[in-house]
């Protein structure tokens, strides 16, 4: 994990694979598709979080993250919203923060004042557009993805502010 956070890709392929060797079945590898794919390795990564969702109905629900970060990159808004409908952790910062981000993008002002409202009731630090830029930037290495995912939680922050008539 460390590799991850120390932007050593290299590092971070042979821990990934070295934990995937020892139980490519245990709850690790996805885990590990998940800091290859956002590290910039998608095929493999996400090949590893899919997988992961066949095998195991009651997996990590957090996978969807990875999957709405996937589409995002694509330019595909509504299919990250849907990704992230299907997860079930809505008070971990990260879903508000992704389905934001998504609904912004698509203008969609139902999602994105539900993603804001619960944004103020769990993390309100994070209604602060930058710092939900800052919290994305952690995890995601591409800058064009952050400005993505950045861009659209900017988005959502002016839908939910605008004055209602």
């Amino acid at each position: 994990i460390r590799s991850h956070f120390d932007r050593d890709l290299a590092g971070l392929r042979m821990a990934a694979e070295r934990t995937i060797e020892l139980n490519p079945l245990g709850t690790a590898a996805p885990y590990m598709g998940t800091l290859l794919a956002t590290a910039g390795d998608w095929d493999r990564g996400i090949g590893l979080i899919r997988r992961a969702i066949e095998l195991h109905p009651h997996h990590y629900s957090a996978l969807y993250h990875c999957l709405c970060i996937d589409h995002f990159r694509r330019g595909e808004y509504d299919d990250a919203l849907a990704q992230m409908k299907r997860s079930t952790l809505s008070n971990f910062v990260g879903t508000p923060i992704l389905i934001a981000a998504a609904a912004g993008q698509l203008r969609n002002v139902t999602e994105a004042r539900a993603a804001f409202d619960a944004l103020k009731r769990t993390h309100p630090t994070y209604v602060d557009p930058d710092k939900a830029r800052s919290y994305i930037a952690k995890w995601t290495w591409d800058d064009v993805i952050v400005d993505q995912l950045g861009e659209g939680s900017l988005n959502a922050k002016a839908l939910v502010d605008e004055p209602t008539t």
